[in-house]
């Protein structure tokens, strides 16, 4: 009877080790999956060693397109320039002078947002200018 609860205890502990190993091979089997791939830009720079040297950007959040600060970022050799273009489509009171929204239902490129029917063409069009004006 000793033999046969030894035997039970043993197939017991055996599965559990071996859960236990099947477990660690999953595991390490998908960390290796999260690697870093040696994706590679054009010049042969893997795209997060571009981030090793450090970049110089800024923030352009007006509530209306300023050309005069593109100039400006690239006499400063400006890399990066963050836009609000969704700004655009409110009116200045809403934005510097706690008015109400005139157009709440009013968004840059998408219209109403609630109720989207496409891109707004006038939004799409201001907006190319902008990235034109800024390259």
């Amino acid at each position: 009877m000793r033999n046969e609860s030894k035997i039970k205890v043993s197939k017991k502990i055996y599965r559990s080790v071996m859960f236990l190993i099947c477990i660690f091979v999953l595991f390490v089997s998908g960390c290796s999956a999260l690697e870093e791939k040696d994706e590679k830009d054009e010049k042969g720079i893997t795209k997060i060693a571009f981030w090793d040297e450090q970049r110089k950007g800024t923030n352009f959040m007006n509530s209306t397109s300023l050309p005069g600060n593109y100039e400006a970022a690239k006499e400063f050799n400006i890399e990066y320039i963050r836009l609000a273009p969704d700004k655009w489509a409110k009116d200045r009171d809403f934005l510097f002078n706690d008015q109400a929204d005139a157009n709440p239902n009013k968004d840059f490129l998408i219209g109403n947002a609630d109720q989207y029917e496409g891109i707004v063409e006038e939004d799409f069009t201001k907006l190319k200018a902008e990235l034109d004006a800024a390259y």
